[in-house]
């Protein structure tokens, strides 16, 4: 029987493949815009008022946590953690292996040694027993990245590090509404860190926010993010209100209009949950029409919230390769890609480990998993129909797998 797959000159299953730009304005986006600038909204905050401050509040009460500050990244808000937590020359960071790299360049641009952890291999996510194995004397904090929504008993590792003098970061910038049993993802580390920018559910363009319950590292980030204004009004600190009058000066506050934006997608943040739930949901039930190719495996007692992010597993003896997978899937319509959509710290110059170090074996957890996985599109309000195309374009390939050609020798002809 002939094979009517795209690659081999078939149809594509994906008639009409929409491309999907999580970066461009929304329709709500630019009414929220439209309607702050009609009602002469500022266009500078000096201090901690109006919508900024409604909405620290709002972040602060659904993490709860007492105090929130919103910042310009991401990157910003894990910078601020480290410099309230007095990361510095000597420290040592640990973060996960799988992982974007604002998780460590704030760390070490504080002077700190960054420490790469193992992920597991089925997950992703941080490999806890790897984490207390490279604890020592130096290390000062371990940041824990919740990838893809998921997330892995963040409160065992919590009472394990603060057993040993470290505190825990989260950076929930790709699980935002995620719970672990019951208890919302972000609410358990000593500081809480999300991204408000690029491609996040709640994106303003640019933007982020760290939240953390001690009055005394709320001080130190305003102090070090705001200029003048914010200070005076908010540094009660004896020592550190010498300061106040220019603070520290980094000025790393969040625009007005990235925060309305971010703002009015907040009030709509279960109605965004939900529709990338609907997506992904229905494109896990097809993903093992192919042979050997696993859904995410949500830890469980867990749900993922902003689900920033989705891939699908291979297994390592699948009778197909990765590449050779996409490559069909590609040609049937399908966006999608070898690896995951953040790459291994570990393989960058910046921060690779000694080379003694397991990290630099191909029998690690981090290798199995990226080597496995197949990441898809950010998925969110495109119509229903493109997600039952890729489902067909899966169940189409799925069942002519050994018609699939090997990717790796098509590249050579």
């Amino acid at each position: 029987m002939t094979s009517d797959l795209a690659i081999l000159g078939g149809s594509p299953a994906v008639a009409t493949p929409l491309s999907v730009d999580r970066t461009q304005p929304t329709a709500y986006d630019v009414e929220t815009v439209e309607n702050y600038l009609r009602s002469r909204g500022t266009l500078s905050y000096w201090a901690r008022e109006g919508e900024l401050a409604a909405y620290e509040d709002e972040l602060a009460g659904f993490f709860s946590k007492d105090h929130a500050v919103l910042v310009n990244s991401g990157t910003s808000a894990l910078y601020l953690a480290y410099v309230a937590l007095g990361v510095g020359p000597g420290d040592e960071v640990i973060v996960p292996d799988v992982s974007f790299y604002a998780v460590a360049i704030p760390a070490a641009a504080l002077g700190a040694t960054v420490v790469v952890a193992d992920c597991d291999s089925s997950t992703g996510l941080i490999d806890q027993a790897d984490v207390l194995r490279r604890t020592t004397s130096r290390t000062k904090a371990v940041t824990v990245n919740h990838l893809c929504g998921d997330s892995d008993d963040p409160q065992a590792l919590l009472a394990s590090l603060h057993a040993r003098g470290v505190a825990l970061v989260e950076d929930v910038s790709l699980a935002t509404g995620a719970t672990n049993q019951g208890t919302r993802v972000g609410s358990w580390g000593d500081y809480t860190c999300l991204s408000l920018g690029s491609t996040k559910l709640l994106s303003g363009g640019q933007g982020g926010c760290v939240l953390t319950d001690s009055y005394d590292g709320y001080q130190k980030i305003v102090l070090r993010s705001s200029f003048g204004g914010r200070a005076q009004q908010e540094i009660m600190d004896p020592y550190l209100r010498q300061f106040a009058d220019v603070g520290t000066g980094m000025n790393l506050r969040m625009h007005p209009l990235a925060i309305a934006i971010s703002h009015a997608r907040f009030g709509r943040l279960q109605q965004l949950v939900a529709a990338r739930e609907e997506r992904y949901r229905t494109l896990s039930g097809a993903i093992p029409s192919v042979p050997g190719l696993s859904a995410p495996r949500t830890v469980p007692g867990s749900t993922r919230g902003s689900w920033h992010g989705f891939y699908a597993l291979l297994d390592a003896d699948a009778e197909v390769s990765p590449e050779a997978l996409v490559a069909a899937l590609r040609a049937e319509g399908v966006d999608c890609a070898v690896g995951p959509h953040y790459p291994r710290l570990s393989r960058t110059r910046s921060f690779a480990p000694a080379a003694d170090d397991p990290l630099r074996a191909e029998v690690s957890g981090s290798s199995t998993f990226v080597d496995r996985v197949i990441s898809f599109p950010l998925f969110l309000d495109e119509p229903m129909w493109l997600i039952e195309q890729y489902c067909r374009a899966l169940e189409k390939v799925g069942s002519s797998l050994g018609a699939v050609p090997d990717a790796r020798k098509v590249a050579c002809r």
